[in-house]
Order: structure tokens, then C-alpha cells, then sequence
């Protein structure tokens, strides 16, 4: 019997180098994703929230719920600027004045004044397009769902 014959192969070292290669990229690329989002869920309570605006209007109206059997209180609202239909409304404006408390299972509507958020220092690439989540109602309202994880008193928009 020859080496084939008995299951036994030859290794192509070449095309094993190459493997491990890319099994080592693959998983320092795709380990650091996996765990971060378990850390994310973890570590998290978890907001849905929608923003609503007219255009037009400077005042905006930003609803929170909180999906948790904990109070949270939101002090910033991180990756929260939004771009959209020609506009950017940075949801951080809502929480410079005060922090945001939400009870346990509960809604709260916060409105502040877009006019606000130029003391903000949010860079432009930092700006989230969610011009497909816009949902234009007739009166020229647009509603903007989103949900954000809350680390501390962080609230990151996801």
C-alpha cells in the first residue's frame, strides 16, 4: 500500500502556509467584531427611539423608550447626528442642557432647539446617512426610527 492508499496525504506546504495566513487574518478581523458585541450586549440596556421633526421647524422632538427593568439616565447620545434630506440634527442637542432620565419601561418625549447643536464638535464623517429609515408623512413631519445601546450613561445610536 502506498501513502495515498492508507489516508495519509501529502502537505502542500505552500497552500498551508497561505491557509494559516489567512485564518489568522480572518479571525483577528472577525474576533474583534464578535467580541465587541458581547461586550455591547452585555454590558447594555437597550433604547429605541424615533426622532421627529419638520424641517422647517428648529424645535425637535426626541421620543426614548426604554426596553429595561432599570431607570436609565442618558447624559450624551454618541453617533447620534443624523443626515438627512439635505439636514443634519445631531440628537446629542437634547441632552445639553440635562441628562435625560427614562424610567424602567417607560416613554419619554424630549424636545430641544436644533439652533443648539452648533456648539457641538461632531465631525462631518462622523455624520450617520439614514435617508432610507426617513418616513415622510404629508404635512412635511419626518419620523427617524432608531435604537441605541446604553453604556453608562452613553447612548450610542446603532
Amino acid at each position: 500500500m502506498d501513502k495515498h492508499s492508507r489516508g495519509i496525504q501529502r502537505v502542500n506546504v505552500q497552500r498551508r502556509t497561505l491557509l494559516q495566513g489567512a485564518v489568522c487574518v480572518g479571525a483577528a478581523g472577525f474576533a474583534p467584531a464578535l467580541f465587541g458585541k458581547a461586550l455591547l450586549s452585555q454590558s447594555t440596556t437597550e433604547l429605541s427611539g424615533k426622532l421627529v421633526c419638520n424641517i422647517a421647524d428648529p424645535v425637535k422632538t426626541l421620543v426614548l423608550r426604554n426596553h429595561s427593568d432599570q431607570t436609565i439616565t442618558i447624559k450624551q447620545v454618541s453617533q447620534g447626528a443624523l443626515m438627512f434630506d439635505g439636514s443634519i440634527v445631531d440628537c446629542n442637542t437634547a441632552c445639553l442642557t440635562q441628562s435625560i432620565t427614562i424610567p424602567a419601561n417607560q416613554e419619554v418625549q424630549i424636545q430641544f432647539d436644533r439652533r443648539q447643536q452648533s456648539t457641538l464638535l461632531t465631525k462631518v464623517e462622523e455624520y450617520r446617512r439614514i435617508q432610507s429609515r426617513v418616513i415622510r408623512l404629508s404635512d412635511g413631519t419626518r419620523v427617524i426610527p432608531f435604537t441605541a445601546a446604553v453604556h453608562g450613561n452613553v447612548a450610542t445610536v446603532v
